[in-house]
């Protein structure tokens, strides 16, 4: 181990024993994790950040979030231009309830407090996710007299102070604090601007990051692909210098594959591997020679039917005898005999008439 990786180890450890009593408080108990980073004396989210990557398990059982087959990591608790899986859970009800005229009467704020939860926060949930049901609403309780005077969507004076921050995060590419920073607004502000009243906006944008996302990694897969293209010409030009000359030697006194590999000092496996790839008919030809009358034979047949051959020539035996007394399969060597050596089954025709 290098002295990097003891570095990076030595940081984990301590990170690990940093959280070690706020984990055990997280998993043991229901205290609000603000109230554990508390008594812990660690920051809120930096406790938040090392749950969801170290111990998310804990985290979505906390909330109640089934899993459904997926590895921890694979559940998104937010995923982009959707639902807070948490937050959905915490005002669905209190949004149904918005969505009928059971509760028509009430305003936001009332229903909130009736769920037991904050009323601007269900408001503000509104306005990102569920607009329509707010515009519906409004339209109902004007119709039946309910009117309670209050404030509803973007005030003119907020649409003129954030009007030239809107179209520049539209127009261009700065991010969020950089416009704030230009025109002299709030950045949370201008965040909160823009997922309340122009939805739309930041649709495109997301939609607009995607596609570079994954411009980006079809570039990086090209030049992945390059680049194993690069390496895989140069592993096949060094292959072609290392073989070259074995492979000239075999052409020109061909022998077997084994011996002209002992000869260079190659592996015999990879050196016959290579040759059935780039030298397919030279392989098919390893351990042949060419025989008298032109036609090629292997030398491991001439060599184990040599004495079969001989006293099949020499002599009156029947093949048959000889091929049993010699061990050697009769089909084989009679088979042999007669595509390499039809001078030898002549000789032999020869003799047996002497005899007769």
């Amino acid at each position: 181990m290098n002295k990097r990786e003891n570095s990076i180890q030595l940081r984990r450890q301590n990170l690990h024993l940093k959280y070690e009593k706020a984990v055990t408080l997280y998993a043991n108990t229901d205290m609000p994790l603000k109230k554990i980073a508390e008594e812990c004396q660690v920051s809120a989210g930096g406790l938040g950040n090392y749950l969801r990557r170290y111990w998310r398990e804990l985290m979505l059982r906390r909330h109640r979030m089934p899993m459904e087959g997926k590895l921890p990591h694979e559940v998104k608790v937010i995923e982009p231009g959707k639902q807070n899986i948490v937050a959905h859970a915490k005002y669905k009800e209190a949004i149904a309830a918005c969505d009928s005229f059971a509760d028509i009467d009430l305003n936001i704020s009332q229903i909130a407090h009736k769920y037991g939860i904050d009323g601007p926060a269900l408001a503000n949930f509104m306005r990102i996710h569920y607009p329509d049901i707010l515009v519906w609403r409004e339209k109902v309780r004007q119709r039946l007299g309910l009117q309670d005077n209050a404030q509803r969507g973007a005030r003119p004076e907020c649409m003129k102070q954030y009007a030239q921050a809107v179209e520049l995060y539209r127009t261009t590419g700065m991010t969020v604090p950089e416009i704030a920073d230009l025109c002299q607004v709030s950045s949370g502000g201008l965040s909160q601007h823009l997922r309340f009243y122009h939805t739309d906006v930041l649709k495109q944008k997301r939609q607009k990051r995607e596609k570079q996302q994954e411009a980006k990694q079809q570039a990086s897969s090209q030049r992945d692909e390059h680049a194993k293209l690069r390496k895989k010409r140069v592993r096949n030009q060094t292959a072609t210098l290392k073989y070259a000359k074995a492979i000239e030697s075999m052409k020109l006194h061909p022998r077997p594959i084994a011996k002209v590999a002992e000869e260079f000092g190659l592996h015999p496996d990879t050196f016959r591997a290579y040759l059935h790839k780039h030298e397919p008919e030279l392989a098919r030809q390893q351990g042949m020679e060419k025989a008298q009358n032109g036609k090629r034979m292997s030398y491991r047949s001439r060599e184990k039917y040599a004495e079969a051959i001989r006293l099949y020539e020499t002599t009156p035996e029947n093949l048959k005898s000889i091929a049993a007394r010699l061990g050697i399969t009769y089909n084989s060597i009679g088979g042999y005999i007669r595509r390499n050596y039809p001078e030898v089954i002549a000789a032999h025709q020869a003799l047996l008439q002497k005899e007769s």
